[in-house]
């Protein structure tokens, strides 16, 4: 944690923020360090080609990855690790916070239990709204190494109201209950005629 603090205290501000082993473990578990590694630089090439300041978060075991990767990462990320036991999350969430609104965080992760955490309804709405609109999922990776994401809607997806319109996300029958952002809306207008 001492080490985290002294981090912290020195910190800048990013544009990115990578959960570095979420990432890598994308594909699953039994791939090895080059393709994790790979997976790694991938997505750290697509913004550092944007010219965003990249923080990757990830363990102390990542640094045995094989060297070409590791200096690419090195070169391109601020990088934080903790050690192979810890938990990163709450290392991200400060980070990412701490770096301001518009902040991405890329990462798989639910952060269910992080919500669970927060004890006032209030707290974990605003929590999960903030979560929405900041957070990338990786999908994964195509064949020129190009990293595909999802990204969240330019939008907030609740109930809205716009002049006499309001706009109500609904799932339809068809679109599943794996799509994490709302395609389908109902939009009314409440105007008197």
């Amino acid at each position: 944690m001492k080490k985290f603090q002294e981090f912290a205290a020195k910190m800048t501000k990013y544009d990115v923020v990578l959960d570095g082993l979420n990432i890598a473990y994308s594909t699953g578990l039994n791939k090895g360090s080059q393709v994790f590694s790979n997976i790694l630089c991938s997505v750290i090439s697509h913004f550092a080609n944007q010219n965003k300041s990249i923080l990757m978060l990830g363990r102390v075991h990542m640094t045995n990855w094989p060297r070409n990767n590791w200096n690419y990462i090195k070169e391109n990320a601020d990088i934080f690790l903790t050690q192979n036991i810890s938990e990163d999350d709450p290392y991200l969430l400060y980070c990412a916070l701490n770096s301001g609104k518009d902040t991405i965080i890329v990462t798989r992760d639910l952060m269910r239990s992080h919500t669970f955490l927060l004890k006032e309804r209030k707290y974990k709405i605003m929590f999960k709204k903030w979560l929405d609109q900041r957070q990338w999922f990786l999908l994964t990776c195509n064949n020129q190494r190009t990293p595909i994401f999802r990204k969240p809607p330019h939008f907030t997806q609740v109930a809205q109201k716009n002049g006499e319109f309001w706009h109500v996300p609904y799932d339809p029958k068809d679109e599943g209950k794996n799509n994490k952002y709302h395609r389908t809306w109902c939009c009314v207008n409440m105007a008197g005629s």
